[in-house]
């Protein structure tokens, strides 16, 4: 598949230096211009103060839309502090002293003062910071925390910093650089579930959608399996979920005892495993028989922090087969964040199948979805069309491909929590919800009835034939969709797919070559399946032929074995085409009858070069003043894609792939900041953009 998208490139180059006069406060505009004075008073009653792991103190004020304004008072006297807003509009306040350890070490995160105060840690709702920390060895231990809870999955425990004063903070951030590998604000997450208000669909019809009626005449209920489900708690006195239950658990700060005070935990748990009973059968779960395992990681306002949620999959992790999250962050993802982490280390230790929710978005996937292992699950209505809030891949920075499947999550009627009404009840016991936290558990009720049929299956093979056996969904953008929506039945009988969507990454300017991956299935009985490979763009229109051809257009499967066939892409033929791409290999019997599906996923990179920024160190600066640069690549005609940035010290160089088409460099005008010359030279016949800074 193609986008096409217009590049022009903005290189904004800063060089600051900033000192802050005793007992004033240092501030900052969007441009990084340092000066002194007071924090303004509020107008509008939006006005927080954030004491940073730093010590430094920012005041922000809502301006009503774009950047807020904010002033800095520092932790040191002669403190060099960064202020920046990038283009989703959050502001980033960073002290100079470390710069160089965000990114590597320390999480952009706790310097995102706009994610601080949503998340609730400003001064006025918490008195310490928590914080998620990988020690540098093993035997590390990290003073700074005090008492810890431990996250083995990630090789990481979680604890508070109390921001006491400038000089506690100050001695906690000198203790962790020295003694951590990486450093994550313990950020809040939570339940991916939106209003109702459609027309009301029965969950019976949501189980005729997905062919689960077909799996139980072939016997397979869920029935010996477990599901675990990390939400909201549960009721456990609905009639539903009465004799499910299998195991509780709370992770909350507040601890207790798992109760759904919420809604949302009850209405996912009976979508995977309900019996119905409170409707006389007639509003079943997808696996009505398999046993629930649930883990209260999200308190009764639907939100919970990330160490309470990898505290629960690591305790559920060890009693289910298959666990499902339909919860999320806001911000998109790349799947290197701590929960990301742990449900990748997770899978491997454990064989459990992680079904998580893509996220209401309607933009990039956030964290956990953006989990490699993850079967990450978007949301499609009764009639198969996609869902304007499922989030959608490609993933930031990786481009990875994700969801891997859709399931329905429109108006979708399961069991109502005692005491709420979250949102659009139908009687006692039902309500409607909306979201793909109501997608999620239709897989993992699935994946529950795949389990029974297969118990000796690790999760990534559940994965692989779930994701293959979909029903392809045409003129709706694969991205979205992955392989299409869940069909429940067709994993369980005949041949199943050895892998689920297969990422080949980037096909990096100037292409050549050939990418190439390795396809195969699993039969059950003799069988004989044609393969064919088709690539097409976001309007349906063909690639350059030649562009990916297979090695054998036909596998001989027998009973017990695998047989498979090498898609090959040639890389030149598509270098006049950049954009996302996803290659389809779908695998039917001599009958045409559809087995299973294989989407294979590649971005291939319009012409890019190196864009070498050298800067020069800002003369006149006294003794003991910090001065360092910040580096912001936009694209000038939405400000909104970011392309990457970098920071450090005026007299490095730094060095970012940028798009060569319409591509030129600026600084922001302003008498502190740096004087931005570029110029473009040849190299072995490829243009290369050379961009010096200096004071003016």
């Amino acid at each position: 598949m193609l986008r096409k998208t217009r590049w022009l490139l903005a290189v904004a180059v800063t060089a600051t230096s900033l000192t802050a006069l005793p007992g004033g406060s240092a501030t900052a505009g969007p441009s990084g211009i340092g000066r002194t004075g007071t924090p303004a008073a509020s107008v509008d009653g939006k006005t927080h103060t954030v004491t940073l792991l730093t010590g430094d103190v920012v005041t922000v004020r809502s301006t009503g839309s774009g950047c807020p304004h904010a002033t800095v008072r520092p932790a040191d006297e002669n403190a060099a502090i960064s202020q920046t807003c990038g283009p989703d509009g959050h502001l980033h306040v960073v002290p100079a002293r470390v710069a160089a350890q965000i990114g590597s070490v320390l999480d952009p995160d706790l310097f995102d003062v706009s994610t601080l105060i949503a998340d609730g840690y400003d001064d006025d709702n918490a008195t310490d910071l928590p914080l998620i920390v990988q020690p540098a060895t093993a035997s590390a231990r990290v003073a700074a925390l005090g008492d810890v809870l431990s996250l083995p999955s990630i090789g990481a425990v979680a604890g508070r910093v109390p921001k006491k004063s400038p000089a506690t903070a100050k001695l906690a951030t000198n203790s962790l650089l020295a003694g951590a590998k990486k450093v994550w604000l313990d950020r809040k997450v939570r339940a991916t579930a939106l209003t109702g208000g459609g027309e009301h669909t029965d969950l019976d019809r949501n189980l005729g959608q997905i062919a689960a009626s077909d799996a139980w005449k072939a016997g397979y209920t869920g029935k010996g399996v477990r599901v675990a489900v990390l939400d909201t708690g549960a009721d456990f006195t609905h009639p539903d979920l009465i004799g499910r239950v299998a195991d509780r658990a709370d992770f909350t700060a507040e601890g207790g005892d798992a109760v759904d005070h919420n809604g949302h935990g009850t209405h996912v748990a009976s979508t995977v495993a309900g019996t119905g009973a409170a409707a006389h059968g007639q509003r079943r779960g997808v696996a009505p028989d398999a046993q629930l395992v649930i883990g209260k990681v999200l308190d009764d306002h639907g939100s919970g922090e990330d160490s309470g949620i990898i505290a629960g999959m690591e305790w559920a992790a060890t009693r289910a087969d298959v666990i499902n999250m339909s919860l999320g962050g806001s911000d998109p993802d790349d799947g290197n964040d701590p929960l990301s982490l742990a449900v990748d280390g997770l899978s491997r230790s454990t064989g459990a199948l992680f079904v998580i929710a893509a996220g209401n978005s309607g933009g990039a996937i956030s964290s956990p979805g953006s989990a490699a292992s993850a079967l990450t699950v978007g949301a499609v209505d009764r009639d198969d069309k996609l869902a304007e809030f499922s989030s959608r891949g490609p993933l930031v920075t990786s481009n990875v491909a994700k969801p891997e499947l859709v399931a329905p999550g429109v108006d979708i009627v399961a069991a109502r929590a005692a005491g709420t009404n979250l949102q659009d009840p139908i009687d006692e016991h039902y309500e409607a919800i909306s979201g793909t936290s109501m997608a999620s558990p239709h897989v993992a009720g699935a994946a529950a009835l795949l389990a029974q049929r297969h118990p000796d299956w690790t999760g990534a093979q559940l994965k692989a034939a779930l994701v293959g056996a979909a029903d392809p969904l045409r003129g709706i953008d694969p991205y979205a969709v992955g392989a299409g929506r869940l069909n429940a039945a067709r994993a369980l009988g005949g041949p199943t797919s050895n892998q689920p969507v297969v990422n080949l990454g980037t096909f990096a300017y100037p292409q050549s070559g050939t990418g190439e991956t390795e396809l195969s299935w699993a039969g059950e009985s003799t069988a004989v399946l044609d393969l064919d490979v088709a690539i097409v763009n976001h309007d349906g229109q063909p690639v350059p032929r030649g562009a990916a051809s297979l090695s054998t257009d036909r596998v001989t499967l027998r009973r017990g074995t695998s047989a498979g066939t090498t898609l090959r892409v040639n890389r030149a033929a598509l270098a006049a085409r950049p954009g996302f791409y996803l290659a389809t290999v779908t695998a039917r019997t001599a009958g045409r009858k559809l087995v299973s599906t294989t989407p294979v996923s590649f971005y291939v990179e319009q012409p890019s070069y190196d864009l070498t920024i050298r800067t020069r160190p800002m003369p006149g600066l006294t003794d003991g003043a910090e001065s360092w640069v910040n580096l912001m690549v936009v694209n000038l005609t939405d400000p909104t894609i970011y392309y990457g940035g970098a920071s450090g010290a005026p007299g490095e160089t730094f060095t970012l792939r940028v798009p060569a088409a319409g591509t030129r460099c600026s600084a922001p005008p302003s008498p502190t900041t740096s004087t931005t010359t570029c110029w473009r030279r040849r190299s072995s016949g490829r243009p290369t953009w050379t961009c010096a800074a200096s004071a003016r």
